[in-house]
Parts: C-alpha cells; structure tokens; sequence
C-alpha cells in the first residue's frame, strides 16, 4: 500500500509542491510516529486522480477539494469557512493558491506547520514550533476570529492541551469563556461527543475537563460531574469526589482493548462516581449507599443527550454500576 512519503514524492517529482500538515508534523516534531499523515498539495483533485491513476482514489470529498489516495487523505490548498455560528452546519471551501494561504485558516499554530520529507522544507508561519516545546496552545491570528468560524474549536482546544499536556494562555481562555454560548447554541451534540471521545486517547485527560471547567462549559457537557466539585471524599478519599473522578481518569490504562473500549473505558473512570452527591443527600449526609446505581441513571441520561450510541452507554453504565464490586472471573463476564 503507498505511502504518504511515496504520495509526496511523486507529488514532488512530477513538479508539484506537497507537505505533511496537521497533526502529523507535530508528531513528528516530538519525536512520535504519525498516527493519521495528511497532505497539502497545489495539485487539484483531478491532476491527483491523473497522477495516481494505479491507486485506490475515493473522490467523496472532491468538493471540499479533497482526494483520498488508498487511505490517505490529500487536500489542494484552500480556505474554509466555517458557517456554524448562523445556525447552519456547513463549510464553504474555496482553492488558494500558496500553503500559506492554506496555514492561515488553521486553527492553533502547532497546528499550522508544514514538512515537505522530500526537500525538508518546513513552514511555520505562526511560531507552533515553539509553541509545541513549551506545550502552548494558542489560536491562529485572532482567538475570536477562529471561534467564529467554528465554535468547535473552544472544546478543541481543551483536548489539544491534553494532546500536548500543556496549557492555553490566559488570554485565549477569556475569549473561549466570553463565547462559550456559542457552543451551547449552535455546536451539534455529535461533534461534542467526538471530541470527549478523542480526549480520552490522550496521555492526561483531566487536562480536558480542567479547562472545560475554566470556561464554564463542563457544567453543560457533564453537569453531573461538575456537581462533584463541592462534594467532600468522605472518610475513604481525603480529596474531593472530583479530584478523585479525575485521578481515576488519568491514570486508568485500560489493556487488551480496542481504542474505542479505552475511550469509553476512560469516560467511565471520570463519571463513576457521580451519583455521590445525590446519594449523600438522600442518605442525610451520612454515606455515599448506592451512589453506584444512581450513577448509571444520571450518566445514561447526559449520553444519550450527547448522542452516544446505545452500545457505548450501555459499556459505560455496566462499569459504573459495577466499579463497587472486587473483578472477579464473574464480575468480568458481565464487561
């Protein structure tokens, strides 16, 4: 199967110019190998069918200006616009002319860098390099401007602090805090799961709900978990019932797992104890008895508002309702 350096070398040798973009030349700038390797070109979609004419070539998104080669995808220069925040759920796309154009419309500058493995030329136009050494996560241009062309990016940036385990500047924070409404009012509830599921995979996922509850939106996405703010540990948890959900969280590895079952795996360490305080109210205020199973019913509820699919909550209640018990053979069936 060809390659995304086979797909730039040809690129190149057949006088076009291409680059790795994205999150591929993070990767690489800290030393990882590339989980997804996506391509910038000058090349049109139809010069790319022409070229690779022996491939596998899927013309799905040809009118996003989009061609994928067997399974990678390579993108002509262009600029998006994202038209989300009229209360429309689409991007007009529009073919520029320079990859510096084509940077300009990134998000974050660590994610508006570009490598071209075959003359080794790299573009950052932005300063990511630097931002990425020091785990700075910091808009393109103006933080406004990017948020309102896609909202989206306020809960993105949150994850890519994950990626990174880093930190978003102060300034940026308070533009993502003033126009947190836009995600309440015009983020679709999918787009939202995608990016908590997307956090999970990260190294310290906390870092994710950390700035969540910075802008105030954790209490939108998980009101459940925000609630576990103000409860107290009890006599086994010198912490706060939240401290402890996101200590769970961060350090669960799950094994033997697909990537999925991680994911859904990690959501449940940070929700599984959510149900104690409601469970220590109507307990007076004397313990957290069956926290476990008011958990699962308050959780199922917030999943389902944020279109999981009936598979993933029903994964997810199960360790919930059964975090309680010791993993027996018998306990472990029931996974």
């Amino acid at each position: 199967m060809i390659s995304a350096n086979n797909i730039i070398n040809k690129l190149c040798d057949n006088g076009y110019k291409a680059y790795l973009t994205g999150g591929a030349v993070r990767d690489l700038f800290v030393g990882k190998i590339p989980n997804d390797e996506d391509i910038t070109t000058n090349a049109t979609p139809e010069e790319i069918e022409k070229l690779f004419f022996n491939s596998k070539i899927s013309t799905v998104g040809k009118q996003f200006l989009v061609t994928i080669v067997d399974h990678i995808e390579v993108a002509t220069y262009r600029s998006d616009k994202n038209c989300n925040v009229i209360g429309k759920d689409y991007t007009k796309t529009f073919k520029c002319e320079t990859i510096e154009e084509d940077l300009a419309r990134r998000d974050f500058t660590i994610n508006a860098m570009a490598f071209c493995p075959y003359t080794g030329e790299v573009i950052d136009l932005y300063g990511g390099r630097d931002d990425l050494k020091v785990g700075n996560i910091k808009f393109v241009g103006i933080a406004k401007d990017r948020i309102l062309e896609d909202p989206c990016r306020i809960l993105r940036a949150c994850r890519m602090a994950a990626i990174v385990s880093g930190h978003i500047n102060s300034e940026d924070i308070d533009t993502m805090k003033k126009n947190k409404h836009l995600v309440i009012s015009t983020v679709k509830p999918e787009r939202i799961r995608l990016e908590i599921l997307k956090a999970m995979k990260t190294s310290y996922p906390g870092i994710f709900f950390y700035y969540l509850r910075k802008i105030e939106l954790l209490d939108f996405i998980f009101p459940t978990l925000n609630k576990t703010i103000l409860c107290e540990g009890g006599k086994y948890h010198g912490e706060s019932v939240y401290a402890h959900s996101i200590i769970v969280g961060n350090v669960m590895r799950p094994s033997r797992k697909t990537a999925d079952q991680i994911s859904l795996t990690r959501l449940a360490g940070f929700l599984h104890d959510v149900g104690k305080p409601y469970a220590y109210k109507e307990n007076n205020g004397e313990s957290f008895i069956c926290h476990e199973k008011i958990g699962t019913k308050l959780v199922e509820k917030e999943l389902r508002v944020l279109k999981f699919s009936k598979i993933e909550i029903e994964y997810i209640i199960k360790l919930i309702k059964l975090h309680m018990y010791s993993l027996t053979i018998k306990v472990l069936k029931k996974l």
